[in-house]
């Protein structure tokens, strides 16, 4: 019996690290999304600095929506998270627990959160290749411009001198 009591306790130390380690999972996701979306308008900010001359303008869009989508949907997991388990314990206190329901509900959120992983990753991918092409072609382009380099039109260019100069005004 005391053995059974020991791995009830260790359950119980389990299930803590399990919701500290959901926990932190949310957050970092939300923070990373968050940080990705900010940076890759800090490079079209500083970097591109008119977006119309970017390549590929719908990669930086599909990273944009899958980062945000990354952000919502994870907002939503961590309601309907705390919806479950608020439902769990109404069910104990009611003497209606079911565990089939229970692993089901958390089963759901785990999917959820396997599934903002995969938004995430196509957020990052989608947003790598926008970077990477747009500095490769902005290099390919400077380059290009220091090999056959055009004297820029500075300042105004007066007019020439007249063809037939008028006379001199004669002293008197």
């Amino acid at each position: 019996m005391e053995e059974l009591d020991l791995l009830k306790e260790y359950k119980l130390e389990l299930l803590k690290v399990y919701e500290k380690s959901q926990e932190t999972f949310e957050k970092q996701l939300s923070y990373i999304s968050a940080g990705a979306l900010g940076a890759s308008m800090l490079f079209i900010e500083k970097i591109v600095k008119d977006i119309s001359l970017s390549h590929l303008k719908w990669m930086l869009c599909a990273s944009w929506f899958f980062l945000g989508l990354t952000l919502v949907v994870n907002l939503i997991s961590h309601l309907l998270s705390a919806r479950n388990t608020y439902k769990t314990i109404q069910d104990i206190d009611n003497e209606e627990y079911d565990a089939t329901k229970a692993s089901r509900r958390n089963q759901f959120i785990t999917n959820v959160n396997y599934g903002t992983v995969g938004t995430f990753l196509l957020g990052i991918i989608f947003l790598i290749l926008f970077v990477t092409i747009n500095i490769y072609k902005m290099k390919n382009n400077s380059s290009n411009s220091e090999t056959n380099p055009t004297r820029p039109i500075t300042g105004v260019i007066p007019p020439p001198p007249p063809s037939n100069p008028s006379p001199s005004p004669k002293e008197k």
